[in-house]
């Protein structure tokens, strides 16, 4: 490990700055002063004043030491100790900055001091946790020039995304630099899936000149992972009983499913599927899938037996409602469940429910998933919803609760800063009504 350490020593007053090596993201400063005894402050004896400085912090500093800021002041608190910082250039003097903290005060040079100590010289930009990349974004006062690159593709941006992300896939980042040549003095976090294309793509930025690059480490997932807040429509929603309480979770569904299109899969080959019908009758059909891939063929029969339809067709809406009977039979295993597919034409939305759900009895139904598309009329963006039910129950029962959910999903839409995730909030509203699904 290679460590960082720098001090500065006047007649009265010395700053000492340790930082544990080049990724770390703090660094400690020591003030100490001269006593009236002429022997100095001992920080081994807890005298003087000693902060760890966190990376938000060291941020601000270094753009106050890079002329981008003429100062910066904060309250540093640790435990319930606060300590009020600040840092900035001297105005007789250019080339000199104060530095203080509570009571200790210094004045230093700038040709002496750089801002080397700041961050490691060994790197062009700078890596960053989820954490400090959330308090930059969090704190836009001291970033007022902040900019969210995502250098994933387009697919995995539109699943989900930071709120206010610019995309620039990492592949296209050389070819579209000029895009972004009026924001090579401004605060730029980088980011990706995992941290890997965001690591090349803070590269290729520090290299052409953009001087303030953070490259989020550990990327979107890491961000899912503490749970901080992204732009999408998809959820994924739990559903627990325990005795008459329920807990419903609900998180991104990018958390759990991050399955995307790549560009790279066309050279992939993918198995072709062809689909017989064997029998189509009103009420009742059978169908043949065969699989081929790598010289093997796999076949299997689907029987569907429609046991309840309903619809109902207004100058308003349209409603459709299916229950299905089904049977998947291959060579060498069986299953049997039911499916409820709902569908509604509204003149403001269109809305799709599938529901599949394993029988355990005439009426009790074991595990079941449900999954929900919203389409707003003459909008683009869509809304997908999957709800798991961890317990056994009713049809009846199911949907109650389903309700229940709608509102926690139509509650999260509502308190997106995002006027299009709000278009959402007015058709769950009503989903969640209990004559709805009636």
């Amino acid at each position: 490990m290679k460590r960082h350490i720098r001090s500065f020593f006047g007649q009265k007053t010395g700053i000492i700055f340790d930082s544990d090596d080049q990724s770390s993201e703090y660094a400690y400063m020591t003030f100490i002063k001269k006593q009236s005894s002429g022997i100095w402050e001992k920080p081994s004896e807890r005298q003087g004043k000693k902060i760890k400085l966190n990376l938000g912090e060291l941020i601000m500093i270094r753009r106050v030491l890079a002329g981008l800021d003429e100062k910066w002041s904060t309250i540093h608190t640790f435990k319930e100790e606060k300590t009020q910082i600040s840092v900035s250039r001297n105005n007789n003097n250019r080339e000199q900055i104060w530095i203080n903290v509570d009571s200790y005060s210094k004045n230093i040079k700038l040709p002496t001091f750089g801002y080397t100590m700041i961050v490691a010289e060994e790197q062009a930009y700078q890596d960053i946790s989820v954490d400090i990349a959330n308090e930059m974004i969090e704190n836009k006062h001291n970033f007022p020039n902040l900019i969210i690159l995502d250098v994933r593709t387009e697919c995995e941006y539109d699943k989900g995304h930071l709120y206010d992300a610019f995309l620039l896939p990492q592949d296209e980042l050389e070819s579209r630099l000029s895009e972004l040549e009026d924001y090579k003095q401004f605060d730029i976090i980088v980011y990706c899936k995992s941290g890997g294309r965001s690591q090349q793509a803070s590269q290729i930025l520090s290299q052409n000149g953009f001087t303030n690059i953070y490259n989020m480490q550990g990327g979107i997932l890491a961000w899912l992972d503490v749970d901080y807040p992204i732009y999408t429509s998809s959820h994924y929603a739990t559903v627990d009983k325990i005795q008459d309480d329920l807990i419903i979770q609900l998180d991104p569904l990018l958390k759990f499913s991050y399955t995307c299109c790549d560009n790279n899969q066309s050279d992939i080959e993918m198995p072709k599927i062809n689909y017989t019908i064997l029998v189509d009758e009103e009420n009742y059909s059978e169908t043949l899938i065969t699989f081929e891939y790598n010289d093997s063929i796999t076949e299997s029969t689907i029987y569907s037996t429609r046991l309840y339809n309903y619809e109902e067709i207004t100058d308003k809406r349209n409603r459709t409602v299916n229950f299905m009977f089904i049977q998947e039979i291959t060579e060498d295993s069986s299953i049997s469940y039911y499916t409820m597919n709902y569908l509604v034409q509204e003149i403001d939305y269109n809305l799709t429910i599938s529901t599949t759900l394993v029988p355990n009895s005439s009426n009790i139904y074991n595990n079941s998933v449900t999954t929900m598309y919203y389409f707003p009329v003459n909008k683009s963006q869509i809304s997908m919803e999957i709800v798991k039910f961890n317990f056994s129950t009713t049809l009846s029962e199911k949907y109650a609760i389903l309700g229940k959910v709608v509102k926690e999903i139509g509650d999260v839409y509502k308190k997106s800063e995002d006027e299009t995730l709000k278009l959402f909030v007015e058709g769950y509203k009503t989903m969640e009504k209990p004559s709805f699904l009636k």
